[in-house]
């Protein structure tokens, strides 16, 4: 039996989806294709990134070459995340199977359900049916993530007073926040637009079915309006599921 356990680090905007080294920031390229033959003329798009919704305050992070969770889909406003199980790449379309979903309040985990994500240019459109419901999110590009020496410090969510602690080295302590954790951890930059950590630790929990050692992360930062946010993403799979997700400008 499965034991599934969630917790909201966070309050502010918000929003938000491992792999090998890389670092340095990069922009959004409109042109980001990779010409096929001239028999064929088939444009091939770059699909790695993250993309945001700026309409709905819904981000999406893709790595393609990712064993699991190549997509990773964060409403922070409506407090919603979903992690892809696995997936194949047919041209300008990644297409997914399996689901992990998470509310606040509930997770779902459908091995079956498939999702949709075809590319054009820099924009990304996702389609599915999620619940019985159409499930239907349009992206655009965005930029990479910041480098950790930008985005060292102590960051305070204004909403429920959490503190989110960055060392330049990648290593990170957040404290408080809905689930009352302390969570540390030490992250890499991936292919230079997304960060990743293992063996992430969360201890002291409200709840302590959310205590453990061995959550794995995902960070990201976003500009928005002219303010930075930093938007992380943790799950435990396995037996004893847990998920912890939130967001925090960048003070």
């Amino acid at each position: 039996m499965k034991n599934w356990k969630i917790g909201c680090l966070f309050g502010s905007l918000v929003l938000i989806g491992c792999g090998g080294g890389g670092g340095g920031d990069s922009s959004a390229d409109n042109s980001d294709a990779v010409p096929q033959s001239s028999e064929d003329q088939v444009t091939i798009y770059e699909k790695d990134g993250i993309y945001i919704n700026s309409d709905d305050l819904v981000v999406m992070v893709v790595d393609s070459e990712a064993s699991e969770a190549g997509i990773l889909i964060g409403d922070y406003v409506n407090s919603e995340i979903a992690y892809s199980h696995t997936h194949e790449v047919d041209g300008n379309t990644l297409n997914t199977r399996g689901l992990l979903y998470a509310t606040a309040n509930s997770i779902q985990i459908d091995q079956d359900l498939e999702l949709t994500v075809t590319f054009d240019g820099s924009q990304a459109r996702v389609t599915g049916t999620l619940n019985n419901s159409n499930l239907v999110y349009s992206f655009d590009k965005t930029n990479a993530s910041k480098s950790m020496s930008e985005l060292a410090g102590t960051h305070t969510s204004p909403d429920n007073g959490s503190s989110w602690a960055f060392d330049a080295n990648g290593s990170f302590t957040i404290n408080g926040g809905g689930p009352s954790c302390t969570i540390n951890g030490q992250l890499t930059m991936v292919k230079g637009y997304y960060y990743s950590g293992e063996n992430v630790v969360a201890s002291g929990c409200a709840d302590p079915g959310l205590n453990g050692t061995d959550y794995e992360a995902r960070f990201i930062s976003i500009d928005y309006n002219g303010q930075t946010y930093i938007l992380g993403a943790m799950a435990r799979t396995g037996t004893d599921i847990g998920l912890l997700w939130g967001s925090v400008p960048v003070n």
